[in-house]
């Protein structure tokens, strides 16, 4: 029985007409090497650098990016798009249908579907923000959804739910999207993730329908299944397996919920993404160290630090099913982005990009900010995405697409 009264967020349909992009998946993990190493000159691997653009406004930043080549992350709007000006917006760039290659304003088309509606900034009610989490192979977008239900009490409603593209099934017929509510939450709800057996992921503080709480998973069959604790999640793979870095966890199913690092780690570890393997990719600070490191951990639970040259600082964003870290770490005189594989070791990317602008090779190098790059992922074909600063309140994204 529900405990409020909640504000109905419509749900029409739209009869879109793109197929959708097929799964696909490396068929290996990576293997353990204890360290890495510095690079391998001329036969590493070279990259093409581009824009990703922006939805109008100063400030742009990556998510995520899966196997299909779809990219995902949020960008502000100029002012008479939303109010105040410049406020931040879930975009999309797919790489299939009708919208490839273009940014396209995720919050705005579920407004343009009828699904939500317009932000009332007069009285500050109704939905103020979308947040994408993951978007898998199929086109599938596990989202937040934030609803101003008073302002004056500073009452809240946050939807988590999954929003299924319009496709086109073996008949020729279009099968319209949809938009499923999986959990609707009075406290706030960070994260979402999704993987490509449809299951969603993500962590109920507050459910307004039954007051269960906890970290779940949930599947259209199924629906909640609570999983006897309460973490963030942030990464799940095809088999379930789950990590986060708020407490550096995993879950592995049939073997429950552990602890990723020992007990006595370097406040600066973080576990960020898991892939199809059950490896890790994240950063490691020994205890009593200053000093961080990109790591990769393996299924085993052994830890492989990737460590940089001269053994400078790194911090590892991403993993792909090949086992290749992506992180930013001190190379070359700057803090740059690199790619870890067995074969290859360290790759500092914008050395092996050879149209890499001037302006970002000019704001990179020399710069010992840690955080002016960064929100970095890879797929399994090499792709890397990411964001720089490009000033006190602008940011610009960018993809680096490996070069056959």
């Amino acid at each position: 029985m529900l405990r409020r009264c909640l504000s109905p967020i419509l749900t029409l349909t739209l009869s879109l007409s793109f197929a959708l992009t097929p799964m696909a998946f490396a068929q290996k993990g990576g293997k353990g090497d204890k360290g890495g190493n510095g690079g391998k000159g001329d036969s590493q691997p070279t990259f093409t650098f581009t824009w990703l653009g922006t939805l109008g406004g100063p400030f742009t930043s990556t998510s995520g990016i899966n196997e299909s080549g779809d990219v995902w992350g949020s960008s502000t709007v100029p002012s008479g798009v939303s109010e105040p000006a410049f406020a931040s917006r879930p975009f999309i760039i797919w790489s299939t249908g009708p919208d490839a290659g273009q940014m396209v304003d995720f919050q705005q088309q579920l407004i343009d579907e009828g699904r939500i509606g317009e932000f009332d900034w007069e009285n500050l009610v109704g939905v103020y923000q979308v947040e994408i989490g993951e978007i898998n192979n199929s086109g599938g977008v596990a989202c937040i959804i934030e609803e101003i239900i008073d302002p004056q009490s500073g009452e809240y409603l946050f939807y988590t739910c999954l929003y299924t593209p319009a496709s086109v099934d073996d008949q020729g017929n279009v099968v319209a999207s949809s938009l499923q509510y999986i959990d609707i939450s009075s406290s706030r709800i960070d994260r979402v993730v999704l993987n490509d057996a449809g299951v969603v992921a993500s962590d109920s503080n507050d459910n307004v329908v039954d007051g269960s709480t906890g970290t779940y998973q949930w599947t259209p069959e199924s629906g909640r299944n609570y999983l006897g604790f309460w973490k963030e999640t942030w990464s799940i793979n095809l088999n379930g397996a789950m990590c986060g870095p708020y407490g550096n966890w995993k879950y592995i199913p049939g073997d429950g919920y552990s602890q990723v690092f020992p007990s006595d780690v370097g406040w600066d570890s973080s576990v960020r993404e898991i892939n199809d393997f059950n490896q890790i990719g994240g950063t490691y600070q020994r205890s009593n160290t200053s000093y961080k490191n990109a790591c990769r951990v393996e299924a085993d639970g052994s830890i492989n630090v990737i460590k940089m040259p001269k053994n400078r600082a790194s911090v590892g964003w991403a993993i792909n099913n090949n086992g290749d870290v992506v992180g930013s770490g001190s190379l070359n005189g700057g803090w740059r982005p690199f790619v870890y594989t067995d074969n290859d070791g360290v790759i500092d990317v914008f050395s092996r990009t050879s149209n890499l602008p001037q302006e970002l090779a000019t704001l990179i190098d020399g710069n010992g900010i840690s955080d002016r790059i960064g929100y970095f992922d890879i797929n399994d074909s090499g792709v890397v995405i990411g964001r720089v600063l490009s000033g006190p309140n602008s940011a610009e994204a960018f993809l680096l697409a490996p070069n056959e």
